[in-house]
């Protein structure tokens, strides 16, 4: 047995569409990413974002031409995609002519002198506007939810004519924090990043519990929507919110 989850259409024109970073077949008709390119061909995957992680990460494939491509995870931070402003803005001038929507640069929501460095560089290097066609920023508790940092962000998108997608949120496991914790947070945290950043889609951090802890103590077994068991606490959070549903089919 196996679970499709399917989004609920709503009818308010604002609300964005929901999605996870999955570990495994996030479902039908779910929007999901895996920090990968190379994906695009697979079956019952719902609506796949390919991704270019970093410098090193292979090139999206045939498959992947016209589908919205998120450019780069946390370049400001070493132990993710580790770049400088003048390295991304370099490595997008690659992507210049990509064929769907771009966005860029994966950054933190508090990382707003790394994104804007990156931007000048990139225009004062090659003398050419920004490719992108909008912004993706991840969005955590840890860094604290300021006002007048998610306003900053809608006023660039505003001025340059963006969209953006919120590629990473949550409420992030560390010291003793819970499931329940998270869960407990989940509303309020997606209520103030969709008001203030008027997101077109918003990322959940983990579909599946893979068992394995990821950075310094990030248990996907504390942020993931279902596992072996069944729908989490978080998924049960995350389905009330986004008013998902899911059937469960026989192999």
């Amino acid at each position: 047995m196996h679970k499709l989850f399917l989004p609920l259409v709503s009818n308010q024109t604002d609300r964005p569409r929901f999605g996870v970073i999955a570990s495994g077949n996030p479902g039908l008709g779910i929007p999901w990413y895996n920090y990968i390119a190379n994906a695009c061909t697979q079956t019952g995957g719902g609506e796949y974002f390919p991704m270019v992680w970093g410098a090193a990460a292979d090139r999206p494939g045939l498959a992947c031409e016209g589908k919205p491509l998120l450019f780069l995870n946390e370049p400001e931070f070493a132990n993710q995609a580790n770049m400088t402003p003048v390295e991304a803005a370099t490595l997008l001038y690659e992507y210049r002519n990509w064929s769907g929507r771009l966005y860029g640069f994966g950054a933190q929501h508090t990382s707003w002198e790394w994104f804007n460095a990156a931007m000048a560089a990139y225009e004062q290097k090659f003398r050419l506007p920004l490719p992108l066609t909008g912004i993706h920023l991840h969005v955590y508790t840890h860094n604290d939810l300021r006002l007048s940092d998610f306003t900053r962000w809608r006023l660039l998108a505003d001025t340059r004519g963006w969209d953006i997608v919120v590629s990473e949120i949550g409420h992030l496991p560390i010291g003793e924090t819970t499931a329940q914790d998270i869960a407990s947070a989940l509303p309020v945290i997606l209520d103030m990043a969709i008001k203030e950043l008027r997101p077109s889609y918003v990322f959940w951090f983990s579909l599946v519990n893979t068992g394995v802890e990821y950075n310094d103590g990030f248990h996907w077994s504390r942020t993931a929507l279902y596992d072996k068991n069944g729908e989490t606490v978080v998924g049960a959070a995350w389905m009330k919110y986004t008013r998902w549903r899911y059937r469960v089919k026989e192999n």
